[in-house]
């Protein structure tokens, strides 16, 4: 892949009193379940602790990321955090191979509201919750 994205290592970071299975529901509750024209965010599969996800676009026939949220429970507390796996880029040039700016990850705003989503479903069911969204 070459050069990781400015926003490879963007992640939410959810630390709650929830139970490690509410707050896996609510994680997936926030993803989409049907094939939609536009990208969305579509729940694969579960491995353990940690929930696969993929955005996708045109009735599920382009794949643009891949990513994963991680649910542990820790000391008496359950830890939400997501990862991207895989992504893909556009970079925008002129006379076909002379780039103009830099490349764009190309699900990172889908994947930045689901972000926020999850963020906002943990904080509704557990105001204490804390909650961090890190764009790095």
């Amino acid at each position: 892949m070459g050069k990781q994205h400015k926003f490879a290592g963007a992640h939410v970071e959810v630390v709650t009193t929830l139970t490690a299975r509410a707050a896996a529901e609510a994680v997936v509750a926030q993803s989409s379940d049907s094939p939609t024209t536009g990208a969305s965010v579509r729940f694969v599969r579960t491995d353990g602790n940690v929930l696969r996800f993929a955005v996708r676009a045109w009735k599920d026939r382009v794949e643009s990321m891949t990513l994963h949220v991680t649910v542990r429970e820790e000391r008496g507390r359950t830890v939400v955090r997501s990862a991207i796996d895989t992504y893909t880029k556009k970079q925008q040039k002129i006379f076909i191979f002379i780039p103009i700016f830099p490349a764009d990850m190309v699900a990172y705003p889908i994947y930045k509201a689901f972000m926020k989503r999850i963020s906002e479903a943990l904080t509704a069911q557990d105001p204490a919750a804390e909650t961090r969204i890190l764009e790095r």
